[in-house]
């Protein structure tokens, strides 16, 4: 999305009105976290093999059809700004619940605690490397297959037209980077049906099995102290007895 507000500038919007459009698809984003994650607890709770799956696919998928209204189904004029405004936000709204649903949720469930803090690292740290060729790919696109193009002598000379035949370039670009990965994002989350359950019964049981050996741990760490105890009250009595006897002896 990094050339989203680009685009919507060459469509013929301001920048006040661009700007404004980011927030709101911005704050829909962080509301959709939100969303995403409550309902992914419930659906959990109803679904529990599936629930969670399900919503991130819904939501992984959701962003093709959006996308191609917001970027190629919705004309190019800055009249229409109300429109774009809405499909913008109920497209941030949608397509965030997949970390707040599924991953992180999930993690939680099927990696050990020891191990957690290094695997939501290295899922942030995935998703990151990944993000950062979608920039380069949507420019390699609308510059060398949709005909995204300068005007001569350089960009300050472009004009209308063209500004409009390039938004045009940029939006066939932006939609070919979001719609291919959300694609595939949604057919891999298919794997989770078959992973996902073997997966958390698993980590159930090692969580039970650990439980068990520190319960056993401290009963016989209780044990031992109940033996040290019973020893010491032994040998008590018995220097009773004995001072006892001593005293007895002496008297007669």
């Amino acid at each position: 999305m990094s050339f989203l507000s680009m685009w919507l500038e060459l469509i013929g919007f301001s920048h006040g009105d661009t700007a404004v459009y980011m927030t709101m698809f911005s704050v829909a984003t962080s509301l959709g976290g939100l969303l995403g994650g409550k309902m992914g607890d419930a659906l959990a709770r109803r679904y529990p093999n599936a629930g969670r799956i399900v919503l991130s696919q819904i939501s992984a998928g959701s962003a093709v059809p959006l996308a191609g209204i917001l970027l190629l189904g919705l004309p190019d004029d800055p009249s229409t700004g109300l429109a774009h405004g809405l499909v913008l936000f109920v497209m941030g709204l949608i397509i965030s619940w997949n970390a707040a649903a599924t991953n992180s949720p999930i993690f939680a469930e099927i990696v050990p605690v020891k191990s957690r803090t290094s695997i939501y690292a290295l899922d942030r740290s995935f998703e990151s490397i990944l993000a950062s060729f979608a920039p380069p790919a949507a420019g390699f696109l609308s510059q060398h297959l949709y005909g995204f193009r300068l005007a001569d002598g350089g960009a300050g000379k472009a004009t209308a037209e063209r500004d409009r035949e390039n938004a045009a370039s940029l939006a066939k670009a932006l939609y070919t980077a979001i719609a291919i990965p959300m694609t595939v994002c949604a057919l891999i989350y298919s794997l989770l049906y078959r992973t996902y359950p073997r997966d958390r019964e698993r980590a159930r049981m090692q969580s039970l099995i650990g439980s068990e050996l520190q319960h056993m741990e401290l009963l016989e760490e209780g044990g031992d102290g109940d033996e040290q105890f019973e020893l010491f009250e032994t040998e008590a009595d018995d220097s009773d007895v004995g001072t006892k006897k001593l005293l007895a002896n002496r008297e007669s």
